[in-house]
Parts: structure tokens; C-alpha cells; sequence
């Protein structure tokens, strides 16, 4: 994963409340996401008691995925209007979930915001992303696509005629 590194030492010198604003427009670089294009918006980065509060806000971003229909890679915009994450320079006292702990490298004073922005674009992924509303999708016979060629395959009946498709009809048995 390719590090989005911010120095924050004139932060750090600042009294508790200071901040300072930043734009950014970074080529990403994800091992278990594919995007297409850069990742830009703005962050706030200010001054807590024992870190930083880093404010990530407007970030736009273009996903790539498969079509949930014909499995066509396409390109999704995504846009996160706001994030917020804790750095800190020791672990909390009230310490929560061990991934969600963010630290300052205290060698360098500097924050790397790359989880950050990995974690907020899993979370606005699309649930169901179509490369169109009028996909036809994948043939559930022969597997072909839809879209672009036209099967010879017929609708065939999933159960025999005489059978009625009630899955839930074995529980009125149980209940006797």
C-alpha cells in the first residue's frame, strides 16, 4: 500500500485547538482495491491532547468492479463526504478495538492518513453496481452475456409441474 504521509510537526508544536488545512490529489496504490484514477479532497488535521484529529472531507474517488449482472469490469465514482480518525502518540487509555488505533511516527512527527482512506472507500464500496440499468446479465444456462449475444437457450422450469414451489411447507409437518 503506498503511504499518504503528512508532516504534522507544526501541529504538534501548536496549543491544543490549532489546526491546519490541507488539499490532496494522490495517485492510489491499494493491494485489495482497484481504483481508476486518483483519490483528492481536503484535510483537516488538528491539535488534540496526547495526538491529532485528522478530518477527511469531500474525497471523491472511481472504484473498479465487476457488474453484479454480467460481471463487465466498470468504473464506480464513490464520494465520502466525511471521515474522522484519532492519531496518537501512546496507546489510549480507553482503549476500543485494536484496529482502529491510529499512531503518530513519532520520529519523523508525521501521520500516515493510507488506512484511513482504505477503510472509509471499503465502507462507501456500492452495494449492488450494474454497468447499466437495462443489463440483461449472464445467461443462467449457457453463461453467456446477455448484453451482447443472444443465447438459444429456453426459460426452463426449475421444479416438475406436479410439484409446488412451497419451500416453507415441511414446517407445518413439524408443527403437528
Amino acid at each position: 500500500m503506498k503511504k499518504f504521509i503528512f508532516n504534522i510537526a507544526s501541529v504538534i508544536e501548536a496549543p491544543i485547538g490549532s489546526n491546519e488545512n490541507y488539499s490532496f490529489e494522490i495517485t492510489p496504490a491499494f493491494k485489495d482495491i482497484a481504483l481508476d484514477g486518483q483519490i483528492s479532497g481536503k484535510i483537516q488535521i488538528m491539535r488534540i491532547e496526547g495526538g491529532v484529529n485528522v478530518l477527511a472531507e469531500n474525497i471523491h474517488v472511481k472504484a473498479k468492479v465487476l457488474c453484479d449482472k454480467c460481471l463487465k469490469k466498470i468504473s464506480v465514482p464513490m464520494e465520502i463526504k466525511s471521515a474522522e480518525r484519532q492519531f496518537y502518540f501512546e496507546t489510549p487509555s480507553e482503549s476500543r478495538d485494536a484496529y482502529d488505533i491510529f499512531f503518530i511516527d513519532k520520529k519523523s512527527l508525521s501521520i500516515d492518513i493510507g488506512e484511513m482512506l482504505r477503510q472509509e472507500i471499503i465502507l462507501h464500496f456500492p452495494v449492488n453496481s450494474v454497468c447499466s440499468s437495462r443489463c440483461l446479465g449472464l445467461c443462467p444456462y449457457c453463461g453467456k452475456n446477455r448484453n451482447s449475444v443472444v443465447c438459444k437457450c429456453e426459460e426452463k422450469e426449475s421444479l416438475p409441474k406436479n410439484i409446488e414451489n412451497k419451500p416453507l411447507a415441511v414446517l407445518k409437518k413439524l408443527i403437528k
